[in-house]
């Protein structure tokens, strides 16, 4: 075996050692992003089960079931449940935050309290504000999922609740 020889095979060797590493690279990068992705979630689920103000706006929005009414909601409640769901709009805007997950978990009240006339009868508040952008955009995206879900209840069985989808 020649010199030439022995060069072809390490560099084949070398080769297959640099595919094997990136391919692990690969695989424990996407096991990382996927760990990130439900701490995130996980955070944010558990922000919003804990929170006092969000869970009173989450009871006030619930068909009736709440023991507060909607308009008893202080303007800072709202505020608060808004830009919580803005946080929610971001991150599945950014793709950490599968929207199908989103809606799954947050989307009931997002429709809820956009639809919901006595929520916005505070006078600071106005559907029509720019600020609420985001929040109006989460909320078609939710609408657009409901739509689908209610027209084919099939749409959740076939697709996977996934966070490493895109």
């Amino acid at each position: 075996m020649g010199f030439s020889n022995i060069q072809f095979t390490l560099t084949i060797i070398a080769s297959i050692i640099a595919v094997i590493t990136l391919i692990l690279g690969v695989l424990e990068y996407r096991k990382k992003n996927m760990l990130t992705r439900i701490d995130i979630y996980l955070k944010m689920r558990d922000y919003y089960a804990r929170d006092e103000n969000l869970q009173k706006v989450c009871s006030a929005l619930g068909e009736g079931r709440g023991s507060i009414n909607v308009k008893e909601l202080t303007y800072e409640q709202k505020r608060q449940f808004l830009g919580t769901m803005e946080s929610i709009a971001l991150l599945v805007n950014s793709k950490v935050m599968n929207k199908q997950v989103a809606m799954y978990m947050f989307g009931y009240y997002a429709i809820a309290a956009w639809e919901n006339e006595e929520f916005w009868s505070h006078g600071n508040l106005r559907q029509d504000d720019p600020m609420w952008s985001l929040y109006k955009a989460f909320y078609l995206q939710n609408c657009t999922i409901r739509n689908e879900f209610d027209m084919n209840p099939s749409f959740y069985i076939k697709r996977k609740l996934n966070f490493l989808s895109k």
